[in-house]
């Protein structure tokens, strides 16, 4: 996998990951409740961008920021 495998490829200590961390297991939940689904933390190269501070309205700037 490009050469990467040390790296990248599954989730383990050491290797990078990028992948969301949800409010609710989307397999134990119905279908028309996805959509109510919320982002928790986002994290990408092994780094926390976006960690949700309330269960109010997302931080859409500090997400922004964090990005660039």
């Amino acid at each position: 996998m490009l050469g990467a495998e040390d790296d990248i490829g599954s989730i383990e200590v050491g290797k990078f990951a990028d992948m969301i961390v949800l409010d609710q297991n989307l397999f134990e939940i119905k279908a028309d409740q996805i959509y109510d689904t919320q982002v928790l933390q986002t994290i990408l190269g092994g780094k926390v961008i976006y960690e949700r501070v309330d269960q109010g309205n997302e931080d859409v700037e500090g997400l922004r920021r964090a990005a660039y």
